[in-house]
């Protein structure tokens, strides 16, 4: 399952899902966005940044992209204070870890990476295909959370099935 065309997929779903649910989000209030739901994260702004924050982790350890400006999972929530500002760098960050999937290549998947996990504050040496799996599937359990606290503030939240991401030619 975790071969190039795997992460390319995931790479486009993560964007993809991004996207519906950065348009779900401006449809509530500031307010609403900043609200403190009890969730993971406190308010749905604060999980968006966290969000953006693991993906510039993971991806600093895979591919050598800058690290991110926070440097602990408690300050994760601070990576941009407004809003516009957030949803654009979270959206570009999407697009550059799509860039990245074009390149990768069996070979590489097949190696091992020293990562800094900002969780547990420590490092490790772990299999980039495990990396990889961890990038995507903490991209998938976040944006679950946020399916929750938008509902909750009346948003009407997108379809979040793989199976349903528009193919190249279906999304224009």
């Amino acid at each position: 399952m975790n071969e190039p065309s795997f992460v390319r997929r995931m790479a486009q779903y993560n964007l993809w899902q991004n996207r519906l649910l950065h348009e779900r989000a401006d449809a509530v209030s500031e307010a609403a966005r900043r609200k403190d739901l009890n969730m993971c994260f406190g308010s749905v702004h604060n999980l968006f940044s966290h969000m953006l924050w693991d993906d510039m982790m993971v991806m600093h350890a895979l591919a050598g992209t800058a690290r991110p400006k926070r440097g602990t999972v408690r300050s994760s929530v601070l990576m941009e204070a407004d809003w516009p500002g957030l949803r654009a760098e979270h959206e570009a960050f999407a697009g550059r870890i799509c860039e990245w999937a074009e390149g990768v290549t069996p070979l590489w998947l097949a190696g091992v990476t020293l990562w800094r996990s900002g969780t547990a504050e420590r490092e490790a040496i772990r299999p980039r295909s495990m990396l990889v799996v961890q990038l995507f599937n903490h991209q998938t359990h976040h944006r679950g959370q946020l399916h929750v606290m938008l509902s909750q503030l009346g948003a009407k939240t997108p379809h979040t099935d793989l199976c349903f991401l528009p193919e190249p030619e279906e999304a224009g």
